[in-house]
C-alpha cells in the first residue's frame, strides 16, 4: 500500500492498494471540524503539519487557528487503512457540540496527478464536473448507502429520480439522526464497495455533483473543555465481496452505537 500526500505536509492522502497502478480512494482527514465556538471555518485538510512515516504508518500533528490541534494517524490494514483523528482544545475558551466531516472520495480532480477510480466510475473523463454529475446521476442513487441501526439507508436525496440539475453543486445535507456508524458505495460490477466507518455515532451526508465523493459526520465531543482532548478511530478501505459480507465484517466490530453491540477496538476489523 501507497499513501501520498499531494499537498505536501496536509492531511489530504491518496491511497493505493497492493496490486492497483492507481489510487484507489481518497481520504480528507478531516475536511471539517464543526461546533459552538470553533473559530476557523474553512477547510481543515489544506492546514500543513508536521508529519512523519512510522513503522506503522503515517503521522501527523497540526494546529488551526491556536485553538485546535490534530493529530492523525493512518495505518495500512489490507485494501483498507486504519485511521486515528485526536482533537485538542489549545484555546481558553470551552467547545461544544463537536463533530468532524470525513470525506472519502473515488477521485482527486484536480490533482498532480489527476486520476479517478474505474471500477465506480467506469469511462468517464478525468474532468471533476462530469464525473460528479455522473456520480450523482447514475452511481449514488442506487449503490451509495448508510449503515445505520435500521439497516442500510439510501444517502441520495432522491434515490428515484436523480437530476444534477436540480441540485446545488456543492451541498451535503447531514441526516437528522446521529444513527449510522458507516457508510458504503457499490462497485459498478458489484464485487467489492469503497467504505468508511467509525467508533462513534455519525450523521451521514447526501452526495452532490459537484464532485465523486462520500461524507460522514463522526460524534466528537458534546463539551470540549480548555486543555482536554478526544479521539476516534475509524477505517476506510475497499472490501471484496457482497454488501452482506460488509456488514458482517462491519457489525463484527461492535460499534458504539444504541442498538449495536458493545465497543471494541475499530482498526482492528477482521477480514479486511
Amino acid at each position: 500500500m501507497q499513501i501520498v500526500q499531494q499537498t505536501p505536509g496536509c492531511s489530504d492522502l491518496d491511497v493505493t492498494v497492493d496490486g492497483i497502478p492507481e489510487p484507489a480512494f481518497r481520504i480528507l482527514l478531516p475536511e471539517w471540524i464543526q461546533g459552538k465556538g470553533i473559530r476557523h471555518k474553512g477547510l481543515f485538510h489544506i492546514v500543513p503539519g508536521i508529519w512523519s512515516n512510522t513503522s506503522h504508518g503515517l503521522h501527523g500533528v497540526f494546529s488551526v487557528d491556536r485553538q485546535l490541534e490534530l493529530t492523525v494517524g493512518v495505518e495500512p490494514r489490507g485494501a483498507a487503512v486504519a485511521t486515528t483523528l485526536s482533537v485538542k482544545n489549545v484555546g481558553n475558551v470551552e467547545l461544544r457540540d463537536l463533530w468532524a466531516d470525513i470525506c472519502t472520495s473515488l477521485n482527486h480532480l484536480p490533482g498532480n496527478p489527476g486520476w479517478s477510480n474505474a471500477e465506480y466510475l467506469g469511462g468517464t473523463r478525468l474532468e471533476r464536473n462530469e464525473q460528479g454529475r455522473y456520480w450523482y446521476n447514475a452511481v449514488t442513487p442506487k449503490r451509495l448507502q448508510a449503515l445505520t441501526v435500521r439497516g442500510w439507508v439510501p444517502m441520495h436525496p432522491a434515490p428515484d429520480a436523480p437530476d444534477a440539475d436540480k441540485s446545488p453543486m456543492y451541498r451535503f445535507d447531514p441526516s437528522k439522526a446521529a444513527d449510522a456508524f458507516a457508510c458504503a458505495v457499490e462497485s459498478l460490477d458489484g464485487s467489492e464497495f469503497c467504505f468508511q466507518a467509525w467508533d462513534t455515532p455519525c450523521r451521514y451526508c447526501t452526495p452532490c455533483p459537484g464532485n465523486a465523493c462520500m461524507h460522514l459526520k463522526p460524534f466528537l465531543a458534546d463539551i470540549l473543555k480548555p486543555r482536554s482532548s478526544v479521539t476516534v478511530r475509524g477505517m476506510v478501505g475497499i472490501h471484496k465481496g457482497d454488501r452482506a459480507a460488509l456488514e458482517a465484517t462491519l457489525d463484527s466490530a461492535a460499534h458504539p452505537v444504541p442498538g449495536r453491540k458493545e465497543e471494541t477496538d475499530l482498526p482492528f476489523l477482521p477480514g479486511l
